[in-house]
């Protein structure tokens, strides 16, 4: 885990973060509302995937609301939009978050290792959408594991997803407030 970290911190350049910045930028201004169209026009007012705290029967309530083609629909979306879209925004937040932690920490911290928590918010984002494709795939006969897991997941992909952009703002302005400092500093001398 440690190596894995420092590893990321060492490919996290200036260069390496600008281009992950433009294509996570690029990515939601271009595909996330296309891909937000698709889906209301497919028959979808709400989606396990925005809400955030949603029982199994609020899943099942969705799967019926959808009707068999907005159920295909949502299962078509999980296959080609959300595998590319939790490892864009993965991408972005552990380059994004080693890129800032390397400029404000001692390379020993182990403050450092917070450049893996974005793995935790892509991986139960992949199990919900895993789980939610399931119930909607099966339904009516959708299983239980499916329908029980998916409302479970999806609170905690939210708490990885928020506290990873928590982490990195604040990181950077920290890292700001710094550069600040140590140019006010610089020009004292």
């Amino acid at each position: 885990m440690q190596r894995f970290s420092q590893w990321l911190i060492r490919r996290s350049g200036s260069k390496t973060a600008l281009l992950v910045l433009v294509l996570f930028l690029l990515f939601t201004g271009l595909v996330l509302p296309a891909q937000n169209e698709k889906f209301s026009a497919s028959g979808g007012d709400r989606s396990p995937d925005l809400s955030l705290f949603y029982s199994a029967a609020d899943l099942l309530q969705m799967a019926e609301d959808y009707g068999p083609a907005g159920r295909a629909a949502y299962v078509q979306a999980r296959i080609e939009f959300d595998i590319l879209w939790p490892v864009v925004y993965g991408i972005f937040l552990c380059v994004g978050i080693s890129w800032v932690l390397q400029r404000i920490l001692p390379k020993n911290s182990p403050w450092r290792l917070l450049n893996l928590l974005p793995l935790l918010a892509v991986g139960f984002d992949f199990l919900e959408n895993l789980c939610a494709a399931i119930a909607m795939h099966y339904y009516p006969q959708s299983p239980v594991w499916a329908v029980r897991l998916a409302p479970v997941f999806t609170p905690v992909k939210w708490l990885f997803v928020g506290g990873c952009f928590g982490i990195l703002c604040v990181a950077f302005l920290v890292w700001v407030v710094k550069s600040i400092q140590k140019g006010m500093g610089a020009a004292k001398v």
